[in-house]
């Protein structure tokens, strides 16, 4: 049994269904009987927090990403959001964390990325679910370029959701994922 996930970012008539552990792929013109499959399965889910948090679903196999859902959602979203995804079954769950600094203090008070962290913490706690942390700068490695060619890319919005985007391709990457 699996679910059918959506097309590859660079096939576009290509199929994806997945297993709870594998992901398979259809490509346009082919029988249904030749589903081939790509490789073993990873699903991540990722927040940038901010007054507008960027979130990121995506699935990697052992040489390709597909992203699901990549946007961005307001402060009022959150609480929802964090207990939907600390139900679902993703194999890593990824965050920016925030880190005050001298910098910080002087700039004017904007808690949402603290208070959203919380809220998550919370739930997830709650729930017994795994929250991986990533510093700010662990997206930086994880440039446009990048993003664009693994086929990651969220048009629109302030680059929260292709943060998340960054923030999904490294933990992706500290997991032991390369892409081809």
């Amino acid at each position: 049994m699996g679910i059918y996930v959506g097309y590859t970012p660079h096939a576009k008539r290509a199929r994806l269904w997945a297993t709870k552990t594998v992901l398979y792929v259809l490509h346009a013109g082919q029988h249904k009987t030749s589903w081939k499959c790509v490789g073993a399965l990873v699903r991540i889910f990722s927040i940038d927090p901010g007054l507008a948090t960027g979130i990121a679903d995506v699935t990697f196999t052992e040489n390709m990403a597909s992203m699901h859902k990549s946007q961005e959602l307001p402060f009022s979203d959150m609480l929802q959001l964090a207990y939907t995804v600390a139900d679902m079954n993703y194999d890593y769950v990824v965050m920016e964390t925030f880190i005050y600094t001298s910098q910080t203090v002087k700039k004017s008070v904007q808690p949402w990325s603290t208070e959203i962290i919380g809220v998550f913490r919370a739930v997830f706690m709650d729930r017994g679910t795994p929250l991986l942390f990533q510093k700010p700068k662990d997206k930086d490695i994880i440039d446009n370029n990048t993003l664009r060619s693994l086929g990651l890319w969220y048009k629109g919005g302030g680059g929260h959701a292709n943060d998340a985007l960054r923030h999904a391709v490294v933990c992706a990457v500290k997991h032991g994922w390369r892409p081809e």
